[in-house]
């Protein structure tokens, strides 16, 4: 008699917890957290390492797309355009 093996879920590098947190927009959280399973661990990878400029982008909630909508559209894909802000002499402010 053979016992098959449980299947281990695989190690994630960014859990929906986190990025739902740090999303801070919070609607259709079954669809999104549905969605968001369904995702590869490079594309986690990916938005890990980008959402924080979309979100520092957009940093007025009502503006920035719905969760749904962002994970739907792979808009950590998108190019992300930064405001550079000037001083009094027109040299960028790091």
């Amino acid at each position: 008699m053979q016992i098959k093996e449980k299947k281990e879920k695989e190690y994630t590098c960014f859990s929906f917890d986190e990025f739902w947190n740090t999303y801070g927009k919070k609607v259709d959280t079954k669809k999104c957290k549905d969605k968001f399973d369904k995702l590869t661990e490079k594309e986690k990878e990916q938005i890990k390492s980008t959402i924080n400029d979309y979100i520092n982008s957009t940093p007025d909630i009502q503006y920035r797309k719905n969760p749904l909508t962002y994970l739907n559209g792979k808009c950590w894909m998108d190019e992300i355009k930064k405001e550079i802000k000037l001083d009094w002499k027109g040299d960028p402010i790091l």
